[in-house]
């Protein structure tokens, strides 16, 4: 599903799906590369990007660097306030 909403952005700022022509095009893609993500219902590993040759697509899915979503790390942060032995959240 993530893919998808990554596809569907790409195409949007490209304005033409995969494999197509047309006079509405405004780029051009630029392959994938892979990206992990740790989010509130567990670790997705290998997600396809989609790159554009004018650079990477800007998304809300997660911003660039970003490994974890946020709420991922209230919880870590919480554990960790509260005192909890690392050993035994992990």
């Amino acid at each position: 599903m993530i893919e998808e909403v990554l596809e569907s952005r790409v195409r949007i700022k490209i304005g033409v799906g995969r494999y197509e022509r047309g006079k509405e095009r405004k780029g051009y893609r630029n392959g994938y590369y892979r990206r992990n993500l740790d989010t509130g219902v567990g670790y997705i590993e290998g997600i396809k990007v989609p790159r554009t040759r004018e650079g990477r697509t800007s998304n809300e899915v997660f911003r660039r660097y970003q490994r974890r979503k946020k709420e991922v790390e209230e919880v870590v942060k919480e554990v960790f306030l509260r005192g909890v032995s690392t050993r035994n959240v992990g």
